[in-house]
Protein backbone atom coordinates (compact mmCIF):
# COMPACT_ATOMS: atom_id res chain seq x y z
CA UNK A 1 0.00 0.00 0.00
CA UNK A 2 2.86 2.34 1.09
CA UNK A 3 4.47 1.75 -2.84
CA UNK A 4 1.00 2.64 -4.27
CA UNK A 5 1.04 5.48 -1.97
CA UNK A 6 4.28 6.45 -3.12
CA UNK A 7 3.17 6.50 -7.01
CA UNK A 8 0.17 8.73 -6.64
CA UNK A 9 2.11 11.15 -4.87
CA UNK A 10 4.70 10.76 -8.14
CA UNK A 11 2.15 11.42 -10.87
CA UNK A 12 -0.05 14.13 -9.45
CA UNK A 13 2.69 16.23 -8.31
CA UNK A 14 4.96 15.29 -11.45
CA UNK A 15 8.57 15.13 -9.49
CA UNK A 16 10.11 11.87 -9.39
CA UNK A 17 8.71 11.42 -6.46
CA UNK A 18 8.46 11.76 -2.47
CA UNK A 19 9.09 8.52 -1.00
CA UNK A 20 7.55 8.44 2.65
CA UNK A 21 8.80 5.40 4.64
CA UNK A 22 6.88 4.43 7.29
CA UNK A 23 6.48 2.18 10.20
CA UNK A 24 3.26 1.46 12.36
CA UNK A 25 2.51 5.23 11.37
CA UNK A 26 5.19 7.01 12.08
CA UNK A 27 7.33 9.54 9.41
CA UNK A 28 11.05 7.93 9.72
CA UNK A 29 12.67 9.11 6.59
CA UNK A 30 11.79 11.56 3.95
CA UNK A 31 13.75 11.47 0.89
CA UNK A 32 13.11 12.63 -2.93
CA UNK A 33 14.02 9.46 -4.95
CA UNK A 34 13.23 8.26 -8.52
CA UNK A 35 10.50 5.80 -8.76
CA UNK A 36 11.21 2.43 -9.63
CA UNK A 37 9.58 2.37 -13.20
CA UNK A 38 11.34 5.70 -13.86
CA UNK A 39 10.95 4.97 -17.56
CA UNK A 40 7.52 4.13 -18.01
CA UNK A 41 7.12 7.75 -16.13
CA UNK A 42 9.13 9.71 -18.53
CA UNK A 43 7.61 8.04 -20.88
CA UNK A 44 3.93 8.62 -19.76
CA UNK A 45 5.26 12.55 -19.66
CA UNK A 46 6.38 12.33 -23.16
CA UNK A 47 3.08 11.66 -24.16
CA UNK A 48 1.46 14.10 -22.20
CA UNK A 49 3.70 16.67 -23.61
CA UNK A 50 3.04 15.35 -27.07
CA UNK A 51 -0.82 15.48 -26.65
CA UNK A 52 -0.58 19.15 -24.98
CA UNK A 53 1.30 19.91 -28.21
CA UNK A 54 -1.56 18.57 -30.40
CA UNK A 55 -3.96 20.22 -28.70
CA UNK A 56 -1.96 23.28 -28.58
CA UNK A 57 -1.30 23.09 -32.61
CA UNK A 58 -5.20 22.78 -33.28
CA UNK A 59 -6.14 25.53 -31.43
CA UNK A 60 -3.98 27.66 -33.41
CA UNK A 61 -4.84 26.15 -35.98
CA UNK A 62 -8.39 26.92 -34.98
CA UNK A 63 -7.57 30.36 -33.89
CA UNK A 64 -6.10 31.05 -36.99
CA UNK A 65 -9.26 29.95 -38.99
CA UNK A 66 -11.58 31.59 -36.79
CA UNK A 67 -9.51 35.28 -37.77
CA UNK A 68 -9.92 34.41 -41.46
CA UNK A 69 -13.35 34.00 -41.44
CA UNK A 70 -14.34 36.75 -39.07
CA UNK A 71 -12.08 39.02 -41.26
CA UNK A 72 -13.96 37.91 -44.44
CA UNK A 73 -17.18 38.18 -42.21
CA UNK A 74 -16.03 42.24 -41.66
CA UNK A 75 -15.19 42.64 -45.27
CA UNK A 76 -18.56 41.12 -46.53
CA UNK A 77 -20.14 43.12 -43.75
CA UNK A 78 -18.44 46.16 -45.14
CA UNK A 79 -19.59 45.38 -48.47
CA UNK A 80 -23.55 45.14 -47.92
CA UNK A 81 -23.01 48.63 -46.06
CA UNK A 82 -21.55 49.80 -48.65
CA UNK A 83 -24.12 48.31 -51.07
CA UNK A 84 -27.26 49.87 -48.94
CA UNK A 85 -26.06 52.89 -48.95
CA UNK A 86 -25.88 52.82 -52.81
CA UNK A 87 -29.24 51.22 -52.99
CA UNK A 88 -30.42 54.22 -50.59
CA UNK A 89 -28.74 56.77 -52.34
CA UNK A 90 -30.94 55.60 -55.71
CA UNK A 91 -33.98 55.02 -53.58
CA UNK A 92 -34.15 58.65 -51.90
CA UNK A 93 -33.11 60.47 -55.15
CA UNK A 94 -35.07 58.45 -57.94
CA UNK A 95 -37.34 60.75 -59.83
CA UNK A 96 -39.56 58.34 -59.83
CA UNK A 97 -42.46 57.88 -57.14
CA UNK A 98 -41.60 54.87 -54.70
CA UNK A 99 -43.69 53.70 -52.25
CA UNK A 100 -42.76 50.51 -49.83
CA UNK A 101 -46.14 48.67 -48.66
CA UNK A 102 -46.29 46.03 -46.38
CA UNK A 103 -48.78 43.50 -48.87
CA UNK A 104 -50.16 41.63 -45.53
CA UNK A 105 -51.43 45.05 -44.06
CA UNK A 106 -51.11 47.59 -47.24
CA UNK A 107 -49.61 49.94 -44.94
CA UNK A 108 -46.77 52.19 -46.25
CA UNK A 109 -43.46 51.39 -44.77
CA UNK A 110 -41.10 53.90 -46.43
CA UNK A 111 -41.37 56.40 -49.51
CA UNK A 112 -39.12 58.53 -51.29
CA UNK A 113 -38.65 62.34 -52.32
CA UNK A 114 -40.71 62.47 -55.32
CA UNK A 115 -43.99 60.35 -53.95
CA UNK A 116 -44.10 63.15 -51.38
CA UNK A 117 -43.99 65.60 -54.19
CA UNK A 118 -46.81 63.10 -56.49
CA UNK A 119 -49.03 62.78 -53.76
CA UNK A 120 -48.79 65.72 -51.84
CA UNK A 121 -48.16 64.42 -48.37
CA UNK A 122 -45.26 64.71 -45.98
CA UNK A 123 -43.17 61.52 -45.36
CA UNK A 124 -44.09 61.56 -42.24
CA UNK A 125 -47.94 61.43 -43.00
CA UNK A 126 -47.54 58.87 -45.40
CA UNK A 127 -45.40 56.11 -43.10
CA UNK A 128 -48.24 54.03 -41.77
CA UNK A 129 -50.77 55.09 -44.40
CA UNK A 130 -53.15 52.57 -46.22
CA UNK A 131 -51.57 52.44 -49.46
CA UNK A 132 -55.21 51.75 -50.96
CA UNK A 133 -56.69 55.05 -49.32
CA UNK A 134 -55.42 56.91 -52.62
CA UNK A 135 -57.95 55.53 -55.22
CA UNK A 136 -55.82 53.49 -56.91
CA UNK A 137 -58.79 51.44 -58.45
CA UNK A 138 -62.38 52.19 -59.29
CA UNK A 139 -63.91 49.53 -57.43
CA UNK A 140 -62.76 46.65 -54.85
CA UNK A 141 -62.70 44.06 -57.59
CA UNK A 142 -60.42 45.95 -59.46
CA UNK A 143 -57.89 46.03 -56.53
CA UNK A 144 -58.61 42.40 -55.41
CA UNK A 145 -58.10 41.28 -59.12
CA UNK A 146 -54.48 43.45 -59.40
CA UNK A 147 -53.85 42.35 -55.93
CA UNK A 148 -54.26 38.73 -57.25
CA UNK A 149 -52.17 39.13 -60.48
CA UNK A 150 -49.67 40.69 -58.21
CA UNK A 151 -49.46 37.06 -55.88
CA UNK A 152 -49.26 35.26 -58.94
CA UNK A 153 -46.91 36.74 -61.21
CA UNK A 154 -44.62 38.82 -58.66
CA UNK A 155 -44.51 41.22 -60.79
CA UNK A 156 -47.47 43.59 -62.87
CA UNK A 157 -45.57 46.17 -65.53
CA UNK A 158 -46.27 49.33 -66.75
CA UNK A 159 -50.06 49.31 -65.36
CA UNK A 160 -52.04 52.78 -65.55
CA UNK A 161 -52.95 54.15 -61.98
CA UNK A 162 -55.13 56.98 -61.01
CA UNK A 163 -53.82 58.00 -57.73
CA UNK A 164 -55.72 60.98 -55.53
CA UNK A 165 -53.66 64.24 -54.71
CA UNK A 166 -53.88 65.40 -51.14
CA UNK A 167 -55.42 68.55 -52.36
CA UNK A 168 -58.54 66.04 -54.15
CA UNK A 169 -57.27 66.01 -57.60
CA UNK A 170 -56.60 63.08 -59.15
CA UNK A 171 -53.81 62.19 -61.57
CA UNK A 172 -53.28 59.15 -64.01
CA UNK A 173 -49.40 57.62 -64.08
CA UNK A 174 -48.16 54.74 -65.85
CA UNK A 175 -46.68 52.59 -62.52
CA UNK A 176 -45.03 48.98 -61.91
CA UNK A 177 -45.04 47.01 -58.94
CA UNK A 178 -43.11 44.29 -58.04
CA UNK A 179 -43.25 41.98 -54.86
CA UNK A 180 -40.45 41.57 -52.90
CA UNK A 181 -39.71 40.33 -49.20
CA UNK A 182 -37.56 42.39 -46.85
CA UNK A 183 -36.53 41.44 -43.41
Amino acid sequence: AANGVQMALVWILGLWGFAVHSHMGEIRHLSIEPPADFSIFMISIGIIILWVTAISESLKRRSLYLEIQNEMLTENEEKIRNSEKRLDVIFRSSPITILLVNLSNAEIVDCNEQTTKTLGYEKEELIGMNAFSFGLWDSEEEKMSYISLLNENGRIEEHEVKISHKDGTTRTFMGSTESIEIE
